[in-house]
């Protein structure tokens, strides 16, 4: 795999997160998100993983591909959960948008330890 590969399925997974994150995600999605194995919160993390798989598709066998969207769905919800079950949800408070960081931090740490 190229240096430019790398970069370009990085590229396109922040893509993917920031879509399904911060513009498709629901208010219902969200509500739920911290309520354990709720089918709509566990959605959003599934979205996740089927893009993954996608963008993945493009580059390494659909075998591996399928496996890292297997891997995503369960680490994106684990993350989702807990910042949603026990982070700071008032905005004005710094602790907030420490936890915001740290989610999202989590979540491209995914992305490269997959790539």
């Amino acid at each position: 795999m190229t240096v430019d590969s790398v970069i370009l399925i990085f590229f396109l997974l922040t893509l993917k997160h920031f879509i399904i994150d911060f513009i498709l995600q629901t208010e219902r999605q969200v509500q739920t998100k911290g309520i354990l194995f709720h089918p709509v919160g566990f959605s959003h993390s599934l979205e996740h993983g089927i893009w993954t798989a996608v963008i993945f598709n493009f580059f390494i066998p659909f075998e591996y591909a399928i496996l890292f969207g297997y891997a995503e769905t369960p680490i994106h919800y684990t993350v989702d959960f807990l910042k949603m079950r026990f982070g700071c949800r008032d905005s004005t408070k710094k602790l907030f948008w420490f936890q915001l960081g740290l989610d999202q931090f989590a979540h491209y740490l995914t992305y490269i330890i997959f790539i």
